[in-house]
């Protein structure tokens, strides 16, 4: 990696067993915004703040802090191996 190369990685999780098509709706919805609108905004940002590590004056870049949905995430993730391994 380096202040002129870019590794993007995405990841998108959704449950549907035992979704109504309307459930299911929301969540194709949701993931096409996510990829459509959502990724453009991120990339336009992530090439922002990249062209300006070049000039060293960040240590580092935080990105994302105040995103509720990546917040949900975890707090769901966390609590499903939580239920995972004491079941």
């Amino acid at each position: 990696m380096g202040v002129d190369r870019t590794l993007e990685i995405s990841y998108r999780l959704a449950d549907v067993r035992g979704a109504d098509d309307q459930a299911r709706a929301a969540v194709l919805r949701d993931a096409d915004f996510a990829r459509e609108v959502g990724a453009a905004e991120d990339r336009e940002l992530i090439c922002a703040i990249q062209k300006g590590l070049a000039s060293r004056a960040n240590e580092h870049s935080t990105f994302g802090l105040f995103e509720e949905a990546i917040s949900h995430f975890h707090r769901t993730l966390v609590s499903a191996r939580s239920a995972a391994t004491s079941a």
